[in-house]
């Protein structure tokens, strides 16, 4: 998500074009395009625990589900979690320098962020992740002043938590918790038929099954998991950034060993996890969760893996000249975001083109490389004449609480603003 941080003004207002950090537009523009391979499955045909619980889950659509469940699945939320918190301490920082206090902004910032949040899941898609970076950027602001191991220490602590409590609710868990899971893995005909219905008609007839999910992810799943691995992986972002690996800066040879430990280590444990479910078809309880624990591990290296060859392209004159349109929609990841589900809900759902479960994994792997032409060609072009995203103008606009202007005048930019 884009930050801010202000000029020494009697205002505080965001900083200019010029000290964009491109590394953290390119990064961000590569996790925006990324999580869509996973969103789109959720968005797209009805979505469970156990993938072969809909839809064909044999050869190019094993493919494409391999690849995204591997490259994928949690890979991009990590990154996005870790330039949260990058940000929430470029925007701080920045204010404090001028000798101000940065409190009432930081915490009106992540209001409007939840409010935004509320409105995208529960108008648009469930599955919302803007609510949940709200709530853990309300938690981090005492901590933007720790030093870097500090924080790579307790983000790393915070991050165990899931697995700790998984180990524990699972090998306690009653008949009626069994009977919940089984539910997710292996739904009923009656439960899947409702569900297609529910998608394929109109807008307020999803509403309510729409509200029901929201509400869970954003209570239940979010405070099983969620919260634990965001709220950690922001405080390693923020170390990160301190530490200047987000910049491109450091040494080739640290960017090749997070490489390094994505392929000699994140890959393996991936495949391994995806191999102990296949093998039982997802009928076993226990070798499911053993999967989810082994991807909820992997998922780190692998997420450490896409940063390292973000910034070594990022290094290399030649790559970062071709990497432009990738920047533009990093810049605009807020509007890109909301874009997508958009475009998504629009395509599948019944208040659309009513393609809900119509569509094989295939197809959808198709429309999200659509999906991609269309928002690099139209964030590059719309950076040639605006200098904000349209959301993110708003999001600005709310939290100064003074109007941000999309355009430049006369050529002067009015505000000087940074990247996070």
């Amino acid at each position: 998500m884009p930050s801010y941080s202000v000029a020494v003004n009697p205002q505080p207002s965001p900083i200019g074009k010029p000290d964009r950090i491109g590394s953290l537009d390119a990064l961000r523009g590569v996790a925006l395009l990324g999580i869509l391979l996973v969103n789109i499955f959720s968005i797209a045909q009805p979505h469970y625990s156990s993938p072969n619980a809909y839809g064909d889950l044999h050869g190019a659509n094993f493919a494409v589900w391999l690849f995204s469940h591997t490259f994928a699945y949690l890979k991009f939320l990590s990154i996005f979690s870790m330039l949260f918190g990058a940000g929430v301490y470029l925007f701080t920082s920045r204010i404090e320098d001028t000798g101000r206090r940065s409190g009432w902004l930081h915490y009106r910032r992540m209001l409007v962020l939840i409010m935004f949040g509320l409105l995208h899941a529960y108008f648009l898609w469930f599955g919302d992740i803007l609510v949940h970076y709200g709530i853990c950027g309300l938690l981090l602001y005492p901590f933007r002043k720790l030093q870097p191991r500090r924080l790579i220490l307790i983000g790393t602590g915070i991050l165990l938590i899931p697995i700790l409590t998984g180990v524990v609710y699972i090998s306690t868990m009653g008949p009626n918790d069994f009977r919940e899971f089984e539910k997710d893995l292996h739904p009923t005909p009656t439960a899947v038929a409702s569900d297609l219905a529910t998608f394929r008609g109109g807008w307020l007839g999803q509403l309510s099954t729409r509200a029901n999910e929201a509400f869970e992810f954003e209570t239940t799943v979010f405070g099983w998991e969620y919260f634990w691995r965001e709220l950690g992986l922001m405080l390693i972002g923020m170390a990160l950034f301190k530490l200047g690996v987000f910049n491109a800066t450091l040494r080739q040879a640290v960017y090749l060993r997070m490489i390094g430990a994505a392929i000699l280590v994140g890959i393996p444990l991936t495949l391994y996890g995806v191999y102990g479910n296949y093998k039982v078809a997802w009928q076993s309880l226990p070798i499911y969760f053993r999967g989810e624990f082994v991807d909820y591990v992997a998922s780190l290296f692998l997420a450490f893996g896409w940063v390292g060859a973000v910034m070594l392209a990022c290094k290399s004159p030649v790559i970062t000249k071709l990497i432009g349109p990738l920047k533009a929609v990093g810049r605009a990841a807020f509007s890109n975001y909301i874009l997508q589900t958009l475009i998504c809900t629009t395509l599948f759902y019944g208040h659309g083109f009513r393609l809900y479960g119509h569509i094989s994994r295939v197809g959808q792997f198709g429309i999200v490389l659509a999906i991609w032409a269309v928002q690099l060609l139209v964030s590059t072009l719309w950076f040639r004449f605006f200098r904000m995203g349209p959301l993110e103008s708003l999001w600005r606009s709310l939290t100064y609480w003074k109007p941000q202007p999309l355009c430049e005048r006369g050529g002067v930019s009015l505000f000087r603003w940074q990247s996070a």
